[in-house]
């Protein structure tokens, strides 16, 4: 868990007895995406509602499939069984069972990159964005 260490989490962790669970500082984001590439999978298990979260988007871009929470903005742009998963919030036992599919599957890089380069691009984004507010202020 990244930016874990010696948090409340890692304390809990520490009180359960789960020993297979690495804690790091904050990384550099050199470091964290050598990190990121070399992992399963990602996993955004937000408690609470977050707007989005760019951490399962950046692991889809470099092939690694994420698992979020229907509670996230990111939730919208992934695709459930094609860049990772989405499971319900606040719904520990459909957690764990996304995270078992996980491991039992295999995902392939070039198709997650490809998938979320052609649902996040960017340039893409701002152009559309452009244009909706040309059209809105065309018709004010």
């Amino acid at each position: 868990m990244v930016w874990c260490k010696g948090s409340w989490v890692e304390r809990i962790a520490e009180r359960k007895g789960l020993k297979n669970i690495v804690f790091t500082e904050k990384l550099s984001l050199e470091n964290l995406y050598h990190l990121m590439y070399k992992t399963r999978a990602v996993i955004m298990s937000s408690v609470w509602v977050e707007s989005f979260g760019r951490i399962p988007v950046e692991a889809n871009k470099l092939g690694v499939p994420a698992i979020v929470s229907s509670s996230t903005g990111v939730a919208e742009v992934m695709m459930d069984g094609v860049t990772g998963y989405i499971f319900k919030s606040s719904d520990p036992g459909e957690l764990s069972e996304k995270i078992m599919k996980l491991i039992n599957e295999s995902f392939d890089r070039a198709t997650l990159i490809k998938y979320s380069s052609e649902k996040l691009n960017a340039q893409r984004q701002v152009s559309e964005l452009i244009k909706f507010f040309e059209r809105v202020s065309h018709n004010a």
